[in-house]
């Protein structure tokens, strides 16, 4: 294996006339990053500054044998010059392209829970395992920080791809396939603690989650570094066994006490189904998230207050703590107030209503007619009117009684009988029956 030095360093479209140090390091849920310095004529760092644009990357690769001929792959981050009399040093500074993915925070719901986690990681990143068995809601979050936290409900770590033109992630431990023997090789090693593992010194480079067998051990590569020392790449890995790799899970502390807006889409029993108009611009009719309602008060017997929203109505989604799945709705959104705020309106979607104002209460079937109603005030009583049948039935006794008079009034027809006898009113007379009439 022949080790990597300044000699044998590219760095493709860089027309560097000696690289005088380099700098690689990548971990586990983290970007790779490079920093490199080289000499260059003046005039060619002049024209590569012109030409260089906001997307521009670096490729740096070796043509040293036995190693990996792609040490990096990246967007630029930083140029710095320092120009000299006959010659320019250029500093080059740059993110692998999963970088691209940590940028511009997103907010968004995914309401499929069969959903599997690599599905909304596809999702998220536009673009096996088991379902996510909840709603997952990406809050003020990057599509980077989303699939690190998605990765962490599995125990999972994600790994980004240090040679990768576009954006790659991958969850879990990357399968490398060939082992990267190191026992014969020159190293230094320092032993720290189980948790830690081992840290390696080799001239050999590898990249994350590479297998490594050292003197019987066999684990992978958890990080590394890299620094040029009297001109050549030295490369130091920290090396643990899989076991070590699990993530502890991943909280998002913006969401606990979120609150957004949405429109019903389906009712059942105390649940509803809501499109989060709030961060979602269409509803995925997939989704199978059903959120609980929250009344004015319900009891575990059953007593309490049943009102559900009606679909298209508006809602608020709250989120109480860091677990989307804890999530719930309530506080339907009233689109048509009443002419004043201290009336109390309750209004079913087909008119039906029940107000009550300042001067009394009123109930009707229709609040657009008012065809049918009974209006209570204190001023003026109790008013009931319908332009339909209107029915007084006892099984007992029925008591109408006044301290003034009662007065019963019909344009066509009065009738008041019992099994036996009967009074008929009409405007042709008066006709009584019955088995004994007493006239005084």
């Amino acid at each position: 294996m022949e080790p990597i030095t300044y000699t044998n360093i590219v760095v493709e479209g860089v027309p560097f006339t000696k690289v005088l140090a380099l700098e690689i390091a990548h971990a586990i849920n983290e970007h790779g990053t490079a920093a490199i310095v080289g000499e260059m004529e003046v005039d060619a760092a002049r024209e590569y500054l012109n030409r260089m644009d906001e997307n521009a990357a670096i490729k740096i690769t070796t043509t040293a044998e036995g190693q990996l001929s792609v040490l990096f792959y990246g967007l630029l981050t930083n140029v710095g010059v320092e120009q000299e009399a006959e010659y320019a040093t250029l500093t080059l500074t740059a993110a692998t392209t999963s970088a691209l993915l940590d940028i511009q925070p997103v907010n968004r719901s995914y309401q499929k829970t069969s959903a599997t986690y690599g599905q909304v990681m596809e999702a998220a990143l536009n673009g096996a395992g088991a379902a996510t068995g909840k709603m997952l809601v990406q809050c003020n979050e990057t599509n980077w920080a989303f699939c690190m936290r998605l990765a962490s409900m599995l125990n999972a770590p994600i790994f980004s791809e240090i040679d990768a033109v576009k954006p790659q992630i991958t969850v879990g431990l990357p399968g490398r396939g060939k082992v990267v023997d190191l026992s014969k090789s020159e190293t230094k090693s320092t032993k720290e603690t189980v948790r830690v593992g081992t840290s390696i010194q080799t001239r050999q480079y590898m990249y994350l989650g590479s297998e490594i067998s050292y003197h019987g051990i066999h684990q992978k590569v958890k990080a590394l570094s890299c620094t040029m020392e009297k001109g050549v790449l030295l490369t130091t890995i920290e090396i643990a066994a899989e076991e070590k790799f699990v993530q502890q899970p991943i909280v998002n502390q913006q969401v606990s006490g979120k609150m957004y807006s949405g429109t019903v889409m389906a009712v059942q029993a105390d649940k509803v189904q809501v499109h989060i108009t709030d961060i979602d611009s269409s509803y995925d009719a997939g989704g199978d998230v059903w959120l609980p309602y929250s009344t004015a008060y319900s009891s575990g017997d059953g007593s309490g207050f049943y009102c559900m929203p009606a679909v298209g109505d508006t809602v608020r989604v709250f989120f109480p703590g860091t677990d989307e799945g804890s999530a719930f709705a309530a506080s339907s959104v009233c689109v048509s107030p009443g002419a004043k705020v201290t009336d109390k309106q309750w209004r079913g979607p087909n008119g039906k209503q029940i107000l009550l104002t300042e001067e009394g209460i009123y109930i009707t079937t229709n609040a657009d007619d008012s065809k049918i109603f009974i209006n209570l005030t204190d001023e003026s009583g109790i008013t009931i009117s319908s332009n339909k049948d209107i029915s007084v039935c006892a099984k007992n006794n029925l008591s109408l009684m006044s301290n003034n008079n009662i007065s019963i009034t019909a344009e066509k027809d009065i009738l008041i009988s019992t099994a036996e006898s009967y009074i008929d009113m009409t405007p042709d007379g008066i006709e009584m029956g019955a088995s004994n009439i007493v006239i005084k």
